[in-house]
């Protein structure tokens, strides 16, 4: 399952309840702009019109011909509701429609690790951001929770001086 629950030091955002709704977010989010866009979907810059922050919002289609699509979604859902780690991309709002899923999550502004990667970095500077990674992960596997989908597109960095 793709799903982009690794962070590099997290945002700090206000406070939502995690809230599953139907029907369209477009009420309450405006995307502002597309990050990125792949099988499964595509990913937006996101306003939200009440608070006035910006978020992440991913779009997923759904597949009219595959049923267990919907249970995939709403595991993934139950897992990232669960999770609360400060290097763990939170989630603050799922909408379903006719057509598509939105999950609305906190925002990380820097994108991508695999960005970062033509950068030269100190082993002081790889050894922080590999610390904030690994306890991700090990925040993960403890609550018996497997990624599978580790690599550098899925970790995200929320400010530029993350190390």
């Amino acid at each position: 399952r793709d799903s982009s629950v690794t962070g590099v030091q997290t945002c700090a955002l206000p406070i939502y309840l995690i809230i599953q709704e139907k029907g369209n977010p477009s009420k309450k989010y405006k995307p502002t702009k597309m990050l990125g866009s792949g099988s499964f979907g595509s990913v937006y810059e996101a306003k939200n019109t009440i608070f006035q922050n910006i978020v992440a919002m991913k779009v997923i289609k759904k597949d009219p011909n595959n049923e267990l699509d919907e249970q995939e979604i709403r595991n993934e859902i139950d897992i990232l509701k669960k999770l609360s780690h400060p290097n763990i991309v939170k989630i603050y709002e799922f909408y379903i429609s006719n057509s598509h899923y939105y999950i609305v999550t906190e925002f990380c502004k820097e994108g991508e690790l695999f960005s970062y990667i033509k950068n030269k970095y100190s082993e002081r500077q790889l050894a922080v951001l590999f610390y904030q990674v690994f306890s991700g992960l090990w925040y993960l596997h403890d609550n018996k929770i497997l990624h599978r989908d580790i690599k550098l597109e899925n970790i995200m960095i929320s400010q530029k001086d993350f190390f």
